[in-house]
């Protein structure tokens, strides 16, 4: 299940980076028609021009590496899903928005109970608890009892009476009692075997509980880091819109430079990136615990 997550958060990252530079090459071809008109205007030199155009091709390049990481990521879902490849799928992704809201002491617990590695062993350990009961029976006398009740028809079939009359009524009681006084030690064994059984199970429990909580506490810290990152993300996307906007005003008042504009572009797309790999970072990070735990 986590793969088909994973697979499935991957779609949304390579739409998230499809769409930054669907928008970073609309935003080229702003620069470019701008730097023309200032350059046939005479109030911009032909640099402008120039880098305008190397922008724009930089965009539309990585406009389409997003395109082909978006397809290999959804061929990479339809695969996972067990979907044929020729096939159309249509998914609309979505990331959970809200923190997990979870301490550690509760996701630990409910990995010990969930796990399905440490219910097959407490299972084992029933059983073995179970077999030392029935081993340790062997130290102490065994009272069995028998009855049987019915009718006895003594003569052969069909020249005696009718059979159910109270004289044919027969019925017995049986008691039987075994005290052990040596069997070759032989119940010692099965004991000792038992109780050696069950510390191993133990020990191993022991061993996977300590391995289950690391992987939980790692997952845990994990998607802690990642909803931290997700705020500054945000923050660094709104600064670097706003200096876009200031590096856009200040060309468009023939006070700036392009070098700004497109400095400005880049460290734009760049914020757009980070925030688009936080967020999948969260998801991927929250789909970790969720495995760490035992949850489907």
């Amino acid at each position: 299940m986590y793969n088909v997550k994973e697979s499935y958060y991957s779609v949304f990252k390579a739409t998230g980076f499809m769409k930054v530079q669907e928008a970073s090459v609309v935003q080229a071809e702003a620069h470019l028609r701008q730097a023309k008109g200032f350059y046939e205007a005479g109030a911009k030199a032909k640099f402008d021009v120039t880098n305008a155009e190397v922008e724009l091709n930089q965009a539309r390049l990585e406009l389409i590496r997003a395109r082909n990481a978006f397809n290999t990521a959804l061929a990479s879902l339809k695969t996972r899903i067990g979907l044929d490849q020729s096939l159309d799928l249509e998914i609309s992704v979505s990331l959970p928005s809200a923190p997990h809201g979870l301490n550690l002491e509760q996701v630990l617990s409910e990995a010990l109970k969930r796990r399905p590695e440490i219910q097959n062993i407490d299972a084992r350990i029933k059983g073995g608890e179970a077999t030392l009961k029935a081993a340790r029976g062997g130290y102490y006398p065994n009272l069995n009892a028998s009855g049987s009740y019915g009718y006895y028809d003594q003569y052969p079939a069909g020249q005696g009476e009718d059979l159910f009359q109270e004289k044919n009524k027969r019925w017995n009681v049986g008691l039987s009692l075994n005290i052990p006084i040596f069997e070759g030690f032989v119940t010692q064994r099965k004991v000792s075997e038992s109780v050696a059984v069950i510390e191993s199970l133990n020990a191993q429990k022991e061993a996977l509980s300590n391995n289950v909580s690391l992987e939980v506490t790692q997952a845990y810290l994990e998607l802690q880091n990642a909803e931290a990152l997700i705020s500054l993300a945000e923050s660094g996307l709104n600064k670097a819109k706003e200096n876009l906007d200031l590096a856009n005003g200040r060309y468009d008042a023939g006070v700036g430079t392009i070098i700004e504009v497109t400095d400005a572009q880049s460290s734009h797309i760049r914020a757009e990136t980070d925030l688009v790999n936080a967020r999948y970072d969260v998801a991927i990070a929250r789909a970790k615990l969720e495995r760490a735990v035992g949850l489907p």
